[in-house]
């Protein structure tokens, strides 16, 4: 894994720069990749807890949803945004956070994708359509231990009408 995120990393950055989507001032670009090629990387990525199950749910529910909706923006003032949201650290406890404006934009800029980078939900293994119709196969064809299928739960949506053009 670490030979193919070096190699990723170090392609996409020499792209950026020939793009000039990157600039760095001050210092010799060519000099700095070449020694970042030479050095070890440590990357790491550490089993999950409950298996890969939990990994694939978490990415299912995380990956198709917006930064925030609009039923969580609680109220909005001269210098604050209030917004509701869930402590995890608490159990998944309902809170009310408020923020300054800055640093809800900030948070809210976090969850904008780069350019020409995509949301994951639309294509490969993980879209909704192939995690529900074929998910189990690969896992098994993985493993080689057949899988049990996850439980589709079917949520009743809770969206709330656009005031401006009445419907959903």
């Amino acid at each position: 894994m670490e030979k193919m995120y070096k190699a990723y990393f170090i392609k996409r950055t020499i792209e950026m720069l020939g793009d000039g989507e990157l600039a760095v001032e001050g210092m010799n670009v060519g000099s700095a990749i070449e020694a970042v090629r030479y050095k070890k990387w440590n990357v790491y990525a550490k089993a999950p807890f409950a298996g890969p199950s939990q990994i694939i749910e978490y990415l299912g529910r995380y990956t198709h949803k917006i930064a925030i909706s609009n039923h969580r923006i609680l109220a909005i003032d001269e210098h604050t945004v209030k917004i509701s949201c869930k402590d995890y650290r608490a159990a998944g406890q309902k809170k009310t956070l408020t923020l300054t404006h800055d640093e809800f934009i900030r948070r809210f800029a976090l969850h904008i994708m780069p350019k020409r980078f995509v949301r994951i939900r639309h294509f490969g293994f993980l879209s909704s359509t192939w995690k529900r119709t074929k998910l189990n196969d690969l896992q098994s064809k993985l493993t080689g231990i057949a899988v049990a299928p996850l439980p589709i739960v079917i949520k009743r949506s809770h969206h709330k009408c656009c005031p401006s053009f009445k419907n959903g």
